[in-house]
Order: C-alpha cells, then structure tokens, then sequence
C-alpha cells in the first residue's frame, strides 16, 4: 500500500513538473483540414454561448463534419482549466465522474449532398463523464489511430452559479466611448458565501459576444455592502460597442439574394459570389438583425439540415484602401473560430481595391465581420464602425481561485443584452 501511495505521488510530482515546463494555452482550434463546421452550444439552442450549469438537466452538444469518404473513429478527452487557459493541476478523478478518455460514437453519414461527409455529435455531460467541480474547460477530439494530437478544440464554461448577478448595459456617460460604447454595471449578490479576502479571491470578467480579444477581467468593486459587491465606476467594463454583424443567408441555392451575386455550379462544389460589402466605418448606425457573430446551420430544400446542407465556396470582398489599413485583415466570428490566423486572412487585390477572401462554409445563416488584425490588437472599427446603439450580449464570469480545490472555478455566469426586452 506504501509503494502505491509512492507511485502516485511521485506521478503527481511528474505532472507538476511537466505543467510548469510546458503548459500550453487552450484555444478554439482545428488542426485537421477535413474538419469543418465546429460548434459548441446548448442541445436545445444553437444560438446559445458555451457554459454548462453544474448538475443541470441542459446539456451542451459539440458537432463537428468530417469531409474524408469513410467515418473514422474518434476519442474525446476534457480537460480543466485555469483562468487564463492553461490546465490545471487537478487530476482527472478531480474535477469529473467516469472514464478520461471515451469513444465519439454518435454520427450519421450526409444524405443527398454533392460535397459527402460524416456528421458526429456528443453530449457533454453524459453517461461517461460528468463534472464535479466548474471552471474553464476545453474538449479535445483525437483520430484513434493519432492519440498524441487532436483534431480539434474548443473551449466552454462550468457555472456552479453560487453567486447571482445583477447587470445591466448603459451608454456611457465619460470620455471617447460615449457616443461609440457601452458601459456594463453590475453587481454581485453572494448569497451568504464566506471569503477570506473576497477582492483577491474572485476575479469578475466581461466578454462581448465571444470576442476573446477583447475580454475585460480585473475589474475593482466600489463597494461592498452586506452580501452585495457591487461595480458601478464609470470607466470600469467600457467597452466599444463596435457594429451590428453583416448577415448572409444561403439557405436556398437555387437563386440569389441581395448578398449574393451569383451562384455557379462545377461539379461537385457549388461557388457563391457576394456582392462587394460596404466599408462601414463612416456610416451612420443601421438597425438589423444578426446573431452577433454566431450561425445556423439550415438548408430549406432538405429535411434535416445537419446532414443534407451541402458545402459551398463564398467568395467576400470589401473595399479598402491599401496603404490606409496596415497589418492583416480578416472576416471574422464564429464562423472563423473567433480568431484572426492565416486561415482567415484576406489578400488585397489591387485591380479591384478590394480584400477577397474564399471560405469554405455549410448552408445557413452567417453573421460576420470584417476585422483588422494589427501588433496583435484586432480592430473591429476599421470596417464596420462603432455606435453606442448596437445591440450586444455581453458575458460576465465570476471566478474564484479555491485554494482548497487547488484550482480556478467558476462561481456565476450571467448574459445581458444592451437592448433588454
């Protein structure tokens, strides 16, 4: 018994000395050109944010395509994570209920579509795994006969929801971003949970619409009163409100829309052509209706979109003038994994004036914009503007470093809008 409590621990000494060697940070990847069409989201809304209620009967599903001609067998690990998306020391046995590594066995073959390919889905949690203790996670897919790389990762939130959360989203009233953004107020009820030192211990942070770029963590309480903290200072979560997504819709591939130029078939593959987009970036605010940044996946000739919308080539373009911009421009969102990398980087075309870019997508609704990418800032006014009037879902993440646990949790999640109904 000795010997084994040895081993153990000499193998915990290992990990130890591995993570703080080498502990790579998490991000939303692909690394396998065949995977297409990643997402994350609550089973019953798919235009749901990623976060998971400790021990609630909603689950989260991950869906993925794989453009090879025969299924392969895949493995899925998940892994905890710290605050900043390096894992955690916990041991698996720490943080989950059941088996580290599982088999992906849920996938249904394309039906009736030019471009064939497998679809796979899993729910998380399931019958074999189930969390014990919330935090950042990621989930890792594996080919089974390549363990040592996955093929994809993709990040998502545990709430506990042991802290509630009070928000709200106001035009600010100081400085640049009072005609250009939004000021988020908040306050935190903590429902009688005691701290030790409540402002070193949790860390409040705000994200909009998923933009990790541009996430806003460290934010100082004015006050505490009673079992209330609360964040009301005027140059705290400010945030520029940037624009509404353009949106493209090609559910339907028999005829054009106001979006798309042309449609041209050479078989096998179906070619979108869009319209120009416009530069925004001096234009009053439009009003419309987008999903800020995410998609749907939906064909209207078909019976189950997940496996009958065909893949098609779109071709985006947007003016620009070349030696105004600088840096890299992207078309960005969900769509893009929310990340701005050489897979999404547009060339600029000198005969046209214009950034090009092609992407390979599946039939749907897409919301998307055009980004600049520059000294590893990404700006999101170059293209599409700012106005105080855009509508944001703004995410806001209570976490709290247990020292008991070891480990970084997640206490609350709360989503508020900037156009509350």
């Amino acid at each position: 018994m000795i010997k084994k409590i040895v081993t153990l621990l000499i193998a915990k000494v290992m990990i130890l000395s591995l993570s703080a060697e080498e502990n790579p940070v998490f991000d939303n990847m692909i690394y396998d050109a065949d995977i297409k069409t990643v997402r994350i989201h609550h089973s019953e809304w798919e235009l749901s944010w990623p976060y998971y209620v400790l021990h609630s009967d909603i689950e989260l599903v991950l869906s993925f395509d794989d453009l090879r001609d025969e299924p392969r067998n895949f493995e899925y690990r998940i892994v905890h994570c710290n605050q900043d998306w390096t894992k955690s020391n916990l041991f698996f046995s720490d943080y989950m209920d059941g088996f580290e590594r599982n088999p992906l066995e849920n996938y249904e073959m394309s039906m009736n579509t030019m471009i064939p390919y497998t679809h796979y889905e899993l729910l998380i949690p399931n019958d074999d795994v189930e969390f014990r203790t919330s935090g950042n996670y990621v989930v890792l897919v594996y080919d089974t006969e390549n363990l040592e790389s996955p093929i994809l990762s993709r990040r998502f939130f545990v709430v506990d929801q042991e802290i509630s959360i009070e928000a709200e989203v106001r035009q600010p009233v100081l400085g640049l971003y009072k005609t250009l953004g939004h000021d988020v107020r908040l306050s935190l009820k903590t429902n009688n949970m005691q701290f030790h030192d409540i402002f070193n211990e949790i860390n409040v942070c705000v994200m909009q619409n998923n933009q990790w770029d541009g996430m806003q963590c460290n934010l100082e309480p004015d006050f505490i009163q009673n079992d209330e903290v609360v964040f009301h200072r005027d140059d705290q979560a400010v945030f520029k409100a940037n624009n509404e997504y353009r949106m493209l819709n090609m559910r339907n591939l028999k005829f054009t829309n106001d979006k798309m130029a042309k449609i041209d078939f050479k078989n096998p593959d179906y070619f979108i052509t869009l319209y120009p987009d416009k530069n925004n970036q001096f234009m009053q605010y439009l009003d419309r209706q987008d999903f800020n940044g995410r998609f749907v996946i939906s064909n209207r000739d078909g019976w189950e979109s997940k496996t009958d919308a065909d893949y098609v080539h779109v071709f985006f373009r947007v003016p620009a003038r070349l030696d105004q911009t600088g840096g890299s421009v992207h078309v960005y969102g969900e769509l893009t994994n929310w990340r701005c990398d050489e897979s999404n980087k547009m060339l600029y075309n000198t005969e046209t004036g214009m950034y090009e870019k092609e992407l390979f997508l599946k039939q749907g609704a897409y919301s998307y914009r055009y980004v600049q990418k520059q000294d590893g800032k990404v700006d999101h006014m170059r293209f599409e503007g700012s106005h105080w009037e855009t509508e944001n879902d703004y995410i806001i993440l209570v976490y709290y470093r247990d020292l008991q646990l070891g480990a970084d949790r997640i206490l609350g999640l709360e989503v508020v809008n900037s156009h509350p109904e």
